[in-house]
């Protein structure tokens, strides 16, 4: 299984504090819907039943290379908007 061999963070583990999934849900928004849906299958989130490379793949008519390449464009984006949020909490404390 890829999951075994690749230690992946779930877009859950980016986040910190209580309202972990509403700010998830909120993060996913930010991705491309292709991204957003390849994530949810990935990681089993919002109901959708978690999924491998090869299912994802087979779903949307891709690679599985192709399917991790825009899970890490996904993880990336979630990364950076986490970020961004994170230094508009700072300078909203700052104030």
């Amino acid at each position: 299984n890829q999951k075994d061999l690749i230690s992946v963070e779930t877009p859950e583990d980016i986040f910190t504090g209580k309202q972990k999934k509403i700010v998830v849900k909120e993060a996913l928004e930010h991705l491309l819907r292709r991204e957003k849906k390849v994530i949810e299958m990935w990681f089993g989130l919002n109901g959708a039943d978690q999924q491998t490379s090869e299912e994802i793949g087979d779903m949307f008519d891709v690679s599985r290379s192709r399917v991790s390449q825009i899970q890490l464009g996904a993880i990336c984006r979630l990364r950076r908007y986490a970020e961004r949020e994170s230094n508009n909490l700072k300078e909203f404390q700052d104030d």
